[in-house]
């Protein structure tokens, strides 16, 4: 019998065990082994069973927490569909604890050795994403167990805003989206990745796409090792609200003492790019949004509450020009912290965003 022990499941595991498998008639059982920290949904999807031959998946718990897969251990679920067809195992809000998944040679239905491919993956379900966002906060990812999977569903076609956020200090975290590629409801290696956000350090990574369509898709968050001391927390938001009323930033400005400016794009890729600016006592803000080619739009936000996220009352500003038409927000003077967001409204477009500083008579 191989065993092959994965450690803690993290995200997905396709590669932490020899990629040729076999099960033969003198040794016709593989076991793995992996750990869940935290309550998650397992995935495990048996493919590629080498043709004219089957094999059977079977998962179990350890349940005396001896540490050891024995007889005493409970099965808690199987798949033993006939043939080479793909065995699927779905389990939602799994425990904390060890987990042996078994692969087994069908003897009536094998001639010889049986190859095959296993994926496994542990994710967090959100459920069904609205415009209202999903939060999950200090949240971290450890040299351990270096990556956290959400898994969420689209209804219809929507737009989907993700950030991660408050990474902490000296850490870095990476961002990619998948879509379930082949619908078998599991994360698994035959799934696309359609985005991805790997900046440096802790800045904040943020993916905004347009007009992406039903069906089920995983965000995953990374620990980067070669910029990572050691556990790294963050805050992780998700919504489809077109404009995005997640507040990840791209640049902050910092308290403005000068006029400011910078190139972006925003389109289907990209909808929405965010910046943060304070002014402070006798100073004031003018905005501009210059060089468009198709139709984008400008607004400045409070955040009152400090949650990071667009609630009702804290968008003060807003430009809303038609076409190619530049937008501009004129004479921003209170004192305080800023969020000034670029949005698609249509097509794509490179932008130029000017911040003009002036100072008041008041404060």
């Amino acid at each position: 019998m191989g065993n092959f022990n994965l450690g803690t499941l993290s995200g997905l595991e396709t590669n932490s065990f020899p990629s040729s498998k076999s099960l033969t008639v003198f040794d016709p059982t593989d076991v793995f082994r992996f750990r869940l920290n935290g309550t998650k949904d397992i995935g495990i999807a048996l493919t590629n069973i080498s043709a004219g031959d089957d094999a059977d998946l079977r998962l179990f718990r350890d349940s005396n927490n001896n540490g050891v897969f024995d007889s005493a251990d409970r099965q808690i679920a199987s798949s033993i569909r006939g043939g080479n067809r793909d065995d699927i195992i779905n389990l939602s809000n799994q425990g904390s604890g060890l987990y042996f998944a078994q692969v087994q040679r069908y003897a009536p239905g094998s001639s010889g050795n049986v190859s095959y491919n296993l994926s496994l993956s542990a994710t967090v379900n959100l459920g069904t994403l609205t415009n209202t966002p999903v939060t999950r906060n200090s949240f971290s990812v450890t040299p351990n167990d270096p990556k956290d999977v959400f898994e969420f569903r689209l209804n219809g076609t929507r737009n989907i805003n993700i950030a991660v956020t408050d990474i902490s200090a000296g850490d870095d975290a990476d961002l990619r989206l998948f879509r379930d590629s082949n619908n078998n409801g599991v994360f698994d290696s035959a799934d696309q990745q359609i985005a991805s956000s790997i900046r440096g350090g802790n800045n904040d990574d943020s993916i905004n796409l347009a007009d992406q369509v039903t069906g089920l898709y995983f965000a995953q968050v990374e620990r980067f090792a070669r910029g990572s001391s050691g556990s790294v927390s963050y805050d992780i938001a998700l919504s489809t609200s077109d404009p995005s009323n997640i507040l990840h930033t791209e640049q902050d400005f910092g308290n403005l003492s000068a006029d400011r400016s910078r190139t972006g794009f925003v389109g289907n890729t990209d909808t929405t790019d965010t910046y943060e600016f304070s002014i402070g006592f006798f100073e004031g803000v003018n905005i501009n949004l210059t060089g468009l080619s198709s139709d984008a739009d400008l607004r400045v936000i409070r955040d009152s509450n400090n949650n990071g996220l667009v609630d009702s009352g804290e968008v003060i500003r807003t430009s809303t020009r038609g076409g190619s038409l530049s937008e501009s927000i004129s004479d921003i003077n209170l004192s305080g912290d800023y969020f000034v967001q670029v949005y698609q409204f249509s097509g794509n477009t490179n932008y130029t965003l000017t911040l003009d500083h002036f100072t008041t008579r008041f404060a």
